[in-house]
């Protein structure tokens, strides 16, 4: 008897160290850096305002590396990170791999207007952002199945909520407490009528579907090409994919073949490209970026002019079952396409290219509508 309770004993104090321990810098921000290459956002000192004084924007990367050059993908916003910083204004964490926000992880932050979740987020804790008086929206990814108590209690200011999540979030006691419930609530179309029976959601009056709400985006597999004969080829995030695979072909041949794992970076490039590794994860020198939609864009160099070609884009999990795929057709440009160059004094140029005109005014080129053209 006396052993088990020194060893509950012992693993209080453990507990207790795991709480109160501080984190580890790196950037401008705290984190705990876990046995299994993850990392927590976190704080220096429990409830300490002073944790983040200052710090207006919040950006979470999905990943940080330690003195010794190791990866730690940043997983989770750890409880109390950010509590009681009242000079953050905004926080990003829309391109992370940020799963969790834990409880009272954005509490009382009342200066903070914007939010930007990440699309693998499926938890959010209690009270995680109560009291955020000056938030104006918030998008709720699709994957989110719990909201905890009072998790948005007091975001007075609100005055919008899309969420995305096709079944409606389990919710805590007081979730949207204080919340005017007849501000826009934006849901997936087929999901309306269940919003409007489930408990919490059903007190929004105003139930629409997501795709009336403005800024809500959904990246197109899609290729634009240039007068170089790139093109540039995006197609969407998809949490669930480990990797994507690229064919671009000719007259149904492949002329390109491109592999990207699910953090965007190139893993072969026909054979051209030979993938680095370190210990912890693949490293090359090229890799796709993240576009403004949330989707991957990537450019493909040294295509032919004048030229059709089909892009595949073909999403895997890790047991190599399929996502998605998707075909489209695209031309590269032909610069023999213009037919006609007629000059102005006022630094005014007027070219026929492929059967539409251009204005070139300085070093910008406009449609007849007045459009740039990049």
């Amino acid at each position: 008897m006396k052993t088990k309770l020194i060893s509950l004993f012992l693993a209080l104090i453990v507990s207790i160290g795991t709480i109160f321990a501080n984190g580890t810098l790196i950037g401008n921000m705290y984190y705990y850096l876990k046995s299994n290459w993850t990392a927590q956002v976190t704080y220096q000192y429990l409830w300490d305002p002073d944790n983040y004084a200052g710090m207006t924007y919040a950006r979470i990367p999905i990943y940080v590396l330690d003195n010794d050059g190791h990866y730690y993908y940043v997983t989770s916003i750890g409880e109390s990170a950010f509590h009681d910083c009242t000079s953050m204004t905004c926080a990003s964490m829309e391109y992370s791999r940020v799963s969790e926000i834990e409880s009272e992880a954005f509490d009382r932050c009342s200066n903070l207007e914007s939010v930007s979740l990440s699309d693998s987020l499926t938890f959010i804790g209690y009270a995680a952002f109560r009291g955020c008086a000056s938030l104006k929206s918030i998008k709720i990814p699709a994957r989110v199945s719990y909201i905890g108590y009072e998790a948005f209690s007091g975001c007075s200011s609100l005055t919008k909520i899309v969420c995305k999540a096709p079944t409606p979030p389990s919710c805590g006691d007081n979730t949207f407490d204080d919340v005017n419930k007849s501000i826009p609530l934006y849901v997936p179309a087929n999901s309306i009528e269940a919003y409007k029976s489930a408990d919490y959601w059903k007190e929004f009056v105003n139930i629409y579907p997501f795709i009336y709400a403005e800024d809500v985006y959904e990246t197109e597999v899609t290729a634009t090409p240039h007068e170089d004969n790139s093109v540039t080829i995006t197609w969407p995030n998809d949490w669930d994919a480990t990797i994507y695979i690229i064919e671009i072909k000719k007259d149904g041949e492949v002329v390109r073949e491109l592999e990207f794992d699910a953090d965007g970076m190139l893993l072969s490039n026909n054979k051209n490209a030979i993938p680095v590794r370190n210990t912890k994860m693949r490293r090359v020198t090229s890799n796709a970026t993240m576009n403004n939609n949330g989707g991957w864009q990537y450019e493909v160099k040294g295509l032919e002019e004048g030229t059709e070609y089909t892009y595949t884009i073909t999403a895997k999990k890790a047991d190599d079952t399929e996502v998605f795929t998707q075909t489209i057709t695209f031309s590269t440009l032909s610069h023999e396409g213009i037919e006609n160059i007629e000059a102005n004094g006022d630094n005014t140029t007027k070219i026929l290219h492929n059967g539409q005109i251009y204005i070139l005014r300085g070093d910008k080129t406009y449609t007849l509508q007045g459009q740039e053209v990049e």
